[in-house]
């Protein structure tokens, strides 16, 4: 009888990383990812998507982002690491609000 293997989740490849950065003493940078929970892994890129221009930027600085891939290797993990910005919901929907608006040259008023 064949015991059947089911892929690790991407939560759970994201929590062993981060463990794997504290234990290696990257701090700064693992105090920086543990706030993003947003990751997927999609066709063989794991994706970290986060709602902060200035974290997205501090992870692709090189240093950090060779940390981050090293991370990932060390574990047995060969993913490619794409980070990515998003807007956060709040501030896309005020985005289409503010397209609506200039759309129609008048301010609109949403009520609670």
């Amino acid at each position: 009888m064949r015991k059947i293997v089911e892929p690790e989740s991407e939560r759970s490849i994201w929590g062993k990383v981060l463990l794997n950065m504290k234990e290696r003493g990257l701090y700064d940078l693992h105090s920086i990812c543990i706030q993003m929970g947003n990751v997927a892994i999609i066709q063989n890129k794991f994706c970290i998507i986060s709602y902060s221009q200035n974290d997205v930027d501090y992870l692709k600085q090189e240093q950090n982002y060779s940390d981050l891939v090293a991370s990932f290797e060390t574990l047995g993990y060969n993913y490619s690491i794409e980070v990515i910005f998003r807007l956060a919901p709040a501030e896309l929907q005020l985005q289409k609000i503010h397209e609506l608006e200039n759309m129609l040259g008048q301010k609109i008023k949403i009520k609670d």
